[in-house]
């Protein structure tokens, strides 16, 4: 669910050198972890508990939506406290051009988005057992 971020990446690349602003790119590693070890973790508890299996759709769009606002809160967590320690920057400016102001909106959307997805897919379900 964190595609989102690679543009900013690939634009960020294709703007700035990582050996020159290695501490401007601090951001996408510490979202890569992140997610990484969300994934990971999901995964294990999936394996152990099959939460995944045993749900339908809207539990899924549930435990979906709630890891990633978890996932989310973490980053923005570790970012607002890199940056208070100053371990990083961004790149030359402030925090405000940052990709991570669209951390809290990009819940926002998976909420929304996931929400109509559900809502669009169960009413088909629905109209197929009819018939």
């Amino acid at each position: 669910m964190s595609w989102w971020i690679v543009p900013f990446f690939i634009a960020s690349l294709m703007a700035h050198s990582i050996v020159t602003n290695l501490r401007s790119y601090l951001t996408f590693l510490v979202a890569l972890v992140v997610f990484t070890f969300a994934g990971l973790l999901l995964g294990f508890f999936d394996a152990r508990l099959y939460l995944w299996n045993r749900s339908g759709h809207w539990k899924r769009y549930l435990i979906l939506v709630v890891v990633y606002a978890a996932t989310i809160m973490c980053v923005t967590a570790l970012t607002v406290a890199m940056d208070y320690y100053g371990l990083i920057n961004y790149f030359g400016g402030d925090a405000a051009g940052s990709f991570g102001m669209y951390y809290i909106p990009s819940v926002a959307f998976y909420l929304v988005a996931g929400g109509i997805f559900c809502a669009v897919f169960s009413a088909f379900k629905r109209l197929r057992r009819k018939n």
